[in-house]
């Protein structure tokens, strides 16, 4: 059976093509990425409150369109994003496949977390202050042939990379056995290649 032009058919038709562009339009945000932006990270027993973007006044668009640019790789691999404000998580996704349960190796954005711990516990009195010598909280590391010098060794000095302690990684890669410490070491300090380097 033939159909003219402006029958029902071809309405339909029309229907169809304009609902595709429309969701070809909102793809422009990504699924994933609205939908998180939209929605309140779950609520776990690891001491973060949450809430939504909305709730804290960030525009959801906004993150939508940047979670789309991360997925997009336009700012290399970023394996995820939280946004915390006011106090709480307000937003929480994971990408190119990792999740909040994969475990990652942080390398020097350690120090900044350090930093960050020691200037919250010397604000709240916990630590005199950078001065303080390491050795003054670990007194029970020192060992038979201690070297007497990892005295001198202030939080300072640890977080300012300065401390003296013997570490090549411009000559050797980090998986070199002289950068390391045994893989059954206990950790204790009195382990670390004592062979000292001018500090300052």
């Amino acid at each position: 059976m033939r159909t003219r032009l402006g029958g029902r058919p071809w309405r339909a038709l029309g229907l169809l093509f304009l609902l595709v562009a429309v969701l070809a339009s909102a793809c422009d945000l990504g699924v994933l990425p609205w939908r998180l932006a939209q929605e309140t990270p779950e609520q776990l027993d690891d001491g973060w409150d949450v809430a939504s973007l909305d709730a804290v006044g960030i525009d959801a668009a906004a993150i939508a369109r940047l979670a789309n640019q991360i997925e997009d790789g336009r700012y290399g691999t970023v394996h995820s994003c939280l946004i915390v404000k006011d106090g709480r998580l307000v937003y929480e996704a994971y990408f190119h496949g990792f999740s909040r349960d994969v475990l990652h190796r942080l390398y020097s954005v350690t120090k900044s977390v350090t930093s960050s711990l020691i200037g919250i516990a010397i604000e709240d009195g916990l630590i005199s202050g950078v001065d303080q010598t390491v050795m003054a909280y670990f007194p029970e590391y020192v060992g038979e042939g201690w070297d007497e010098s990892k005295n001198a060794i202030t939080l300072e000095h640890l977080l300012t990379m300065s401390s003296g302690l013997q570490y090549d990684e411009n000559s050797y890669p980090y998986s070199d056995s002289r950068n390391l410490v045994p893989n059954d070491s206990d950790g204790r300090l009195d382990e670390v290649d004592p062979r000292p380097a001018t500090r300052g």
